[in-house]
């Protein structure tokens, strides 16, 4: 280790508390000293978060540079430190940190509800297919290819279409 003192941005929890405190200096056993320094191999670092993840997706984070550079590999195997991992760990953000929908929200379907000419045409021409009797595999498979959708929308229209009764 180099003799220039190294200064941490960590959260709550990355290092491991004191064994004791005497006169308000924290004081740890070797043990959790050295516990700090121990070699994790891929399962047991991803084992050390707060929030363990899968097998499959700590690889991904690995395969996408999304975890500190591992301190010493053996064999070709990255090994992290136990301090490497609790640190970034600690500074990692939180739950809710990236995009999507606000926490608790019960909306699930698509916000895009602006009318759509082309949808309300096609819908059109289905019903009056429909009306016709002609809900055949062939008129389905003809009716996909010619409005450039697949077969199963389609089928999906149709099913809407017979529960509005339309």
């Amino acid at each position: 280790m180099s003799s220039r003192a190294r200064t941490l941005d960590v959260r709550e929890g990355s290092i491991p508390g004191p064994d004791k405190v005497i006169d308000g200096v924290p004081h740890w056993k070797r043990s959790t000293v050295l516990a700090a320094d121990d070699l994790l191999d891929r399962d047991e670092a991803r084992l050390e978060l707060r929030n363990p993840i899968t097998l499959a997706n700590w690889g991904f984070y690995i395969n996408q540079g999304r975890v500190p550079d591992p301190d010493v590999t053996v064999a070709s195997v990255p090994h992290w430190k136990r301090l490497t991992i609790r640190t970034w760990d600690a500074n990692r953000p939180g739950a809710g940190a990236s995009g999507g929908r606000p926490k608790g929200v019960k909306e699930t379907k698509p916000r895009n509800t602006a009318p759509n000419p082309q949808r309300e045409a096609r819908r059109e021409r289905l019903q009056a297919l429909l009306a016709k009797g002609e809900v055949t595999p062939q008129a389905i498979s003809e009716f996909a290819e010619g409005e450039g959708i697949s077969e199963r929308t389609v089928w999906r229209m149709i099913s809407d279409l017979r529960e509005t009764g339309a």
